[in-house]
């Protein structure tokens, strides 16, 4: 395999980035909780997420793609959830983990390369095992909203697993869910949230700035499903229309006071756009792995 699976631990950092970012609107910083999660849980489940999903090129390099996603998983059942009462991270440990399995199969390192390649991966060589061990992995990190399924799908606490289809349709399945459909179609989003902040990088902005700037704007495009799932469809759109307003607010009075802005209404009614936020993190690691690349071509021009 002709991959380089330092960019596996580089695209999981941003899963370290993301609760950095500070203000934001909902979600936990380095200065504020969230629903009986700190700071420091979100850093230790990045970091021992990480290991896995280094192993997980590693092991991908050396036998291929098949059953490595399943291995991920089986680990972190093992090492992560244990760790933890209740969902701190999974989102964002179920997107890294096609991506890093994308590392080792892929000789470019462009994040719609790796995209691609990973919803390759999905599709031709994950089963119903993988879903199984989705559905084990959300049991034991209960209450969560993610496996809140309903119709064709089991719901996680229901206890029944004749239904549960193999992990592709799974995820087409519940593709209403914005962690779902980036893995069922490619992590669109994510890629729309790197190009936009990285735009705004290469104009001279922070990280933070950009990747702030990009919340609002996934925000305000597509909603949060993790808001509509715990508030229902009336408070789905009004989050979708206030981080509209946000964003407007933002090129007047900056990305900052806007975020802040936004982050005053939301807080106080307990709204969390965890889904965004999952996918804002591997925003966040597409980002880690181009950035470098862009200053060696400037250190060579």
């Amino acid at each position: 395999m002709t991959g380089d699976c330092s960019l596996a631990t580089t695209l999981s950092y941003g899963a370290v980035l993301e609760p950095y970012i500070h203000p934001k609107p909902g979600g936990v910083t380095p200065y504020v909780s969230e629903g009986g999660k700190s700071f420091g849980d979100f850093i230790l489940h990045a970091s021992l997420s990480s290991t896995i999903v280094a192993w997980g090129c590693l092991k991908a390099k050396e036998r291929g793609p098949s059953g490595v996603i399943a291995s991920v998983k089986e680990r972190y059942l093992k090492e992560v959830a244990p760790r933890f009462k209740g969902n701190i991270a999974y989102g964002t440990f179920m997107l890294m983990a096609p991506l890093s399995v994308a590392t080792a199969l892929s000789a470019s390192g462009e994040p719609e390369v790796l995209a691609r390649v990973a919803r390759e991966i999905i599709y031709c060589c994950t089963g119903r095992r993988e879903s199984l061990l989705h559905y084990s992995i959300l049991r034991r990190l209960a209450p969560s909203h993610l496996g809140r399924y309903a119709g064709k799908l089991p719901d996680v606490t229901s206890g029944d697993t004749s239904g549960i289809p193999p992990y592709p349709l799974l995820l087409k399945l519940n593709s209403w869910d914005m962690v779902h459909r980036e893995l069922a179609e490619g992590y669109p989003l994510a890629l729309e949230a790197y190009k936009r902040s990285l735009d705004k990088v290469i104009e001279g902005r922070s990280i933070e700035e950009a990747l702030l700037e990009a919340l609002l704007k996934l925000l305000a495009d597509h909603g949060d499903t993790l808001i509509y799932q715990k508030f229902g469809g009336r408070a789905f759109k009004r989050a979708r229309d206030e981080a509209g307003a946000a964003l407007r607010i933002s090129e007047r009075r900056g990305v900052k006071y806007a975020v802040e802005w936004l982050e005053r209404l939301w807080r106080t009614r307990g709204w969390n756009p965890g889904a965004a936020l999952d996918v804002l993190a591997v925003a966040a690691g597409f980002l880690l792995i181009t950035i470098p690349r862009l200053e060696g071509d400037r250190d060579v021009r």
